[in-house]
């Protein structure tokens, strides 16, 4: 698991090891039963206090994202991993979404030309992957 912290990001350190942890459960990087590093280890790498790693963990158990088990570690938990994984999803898109759509304000772009723009990009998407698809059959790639 690689998590990077940017301490001038202005987001506390704590809320980024929470966030990319939850990304990585939802990119599929952790699945249910995964390990994850240990306080002291996580913190050594990421040259942090303890205390705010920890504060992470205690946030991710209380969630039900990961769990401790006395001696062995924390994992990332079964109960309700794909929901999690769904739900972080839709927040990471739909902030990408909301920046998107100021752009496309800022632009003075009309529904109906954001919409047409979205449905050919969806279209442009949809060809480029049946051409991978194809070309990985033939072993192209």
């Amino acid at each position: 698991m690689y998590i990077e912290i940017n301490p001038s990001s202005g987001v506390p350190i704590y809320l980024q090891i929470i966030n990319q942890i939850k990304y990585s459960i939802a990119a599929g990087a952790l699945r249910p039963g995964d390990k994850i590093p240990a306080v002291r280890e996580l913190a050594a790498q990421l040259r942090i206090n303890p205390n705010t790693v920890a504060k992470a963990y205690r946030e991710l158990q209380h969630e039900k994202i990961i769990v401790a088990k006395w001696g062995e570690g924390s994992f990332v938990s079964n109960h309700g991993a794909e929901d999690i994984a769904k739900k972080e999803k839709l927040r990471i898109v739909s902030e990408i979404l909301d920046n998107v759509l100021v752009q496309a304000y800022h632009f003075n772009m009309n529904d109906t030309e954001l919409k047409n723009l979205l449905n050919q990009r969806l279209e442009l998407l949809k060809n480029r992957m049946q051409v991978k698809g194809k070309r990985e059959e033939e072993g192209h790639e």
